[in-house]
């Protein structure tokens, strides 16, 4: 068995891994729970994943950087918008729930 297809499995098992995510994040429009920590890190580590695939040649390892780099652009692009506009479902709870003193 060729040792790249290891590889390849790995990255599409891995890619498939952020699909439910991206469900919440964009057709739920839930980013409550997602920390922008989490998006920076991410982003910065799949930058460096980027920078060494490509410098060792691996293939399977800079597609799938390639592809989380590209998530952690729409995660963070996502939840920028839903807390600027207020369009994330905890924000249109918290308009609707009526604190009185």
């Amino acid at each position: 068995m060729n040792v790249k297809y290891i590889g390849i499995s790995a990255a599409l098992i891995n890619a498939s891994c952020f699909i439910p995510v991206l469900y919440k994040v964009i057709i739920e429009k839930s980013t409550h729970s997602i920390s922008y920590y989490y998006v920076v890190l991410g982003f910065i580590s799949q930058i460096l994943w980027f920078l060494y695939s490509y410098v060792n040649k691996l293939l399977p390892l800079l597609l799938m950087s390639t592809y989380l780099i590209f998530f952690y652009s729409i995660i963070a692009f996502y939840k920028w918008h839903y807390e600027k506009t207020r369009q994330d479902v905890h924000s249109k709870l918290e308009d609707k729930c009526v604190v009185s003193n």
